[in-house]
């Protein structure tokens, strides 16, 4: 039990077959379902934040890469595999 900490109280609905898999993973640790549920979701809640940051972490050039990517629709996707594409049509 944790002490001199203010909780909120949250309620939970949990499948009977939940529920007895959170009573027993509790009684086997010598804790409170309370603590296993509290544990759970902070890990849940880093591991969710860790993904949402990965997903926003991204490099200017792959900013640029998709805003060109979007605005030449129909050539090669690298523009150097061709010298037309860099240089026109009368250079060979």
């Amino acid at each position: 039990m944790v002490y001199g900490v203010y909780m909120k109280r949250k309620q939970v609905m949990l499948t009977p077959e939940l529920n007895y898999q959170l009573e027993q993973l509790a009684k086997k640790r010598g804790s409170s379902a309370s603590l296993v549920v509290r544990e759970a979701l902070a890990v849940y809640v880093v591991d969710s934040r860790n993904e949402q940051k990965k997903k926003k972490k991204m490099k200017p050039v792959d900013g640029m890469k998709n805003m060109l990517k979007n605005s030449f629709k129909g050539g090669p996707e690298d523009l150097s595999t061709n010298d037309w594409y860099l240089y026109g049509p009368d250079v060979k």
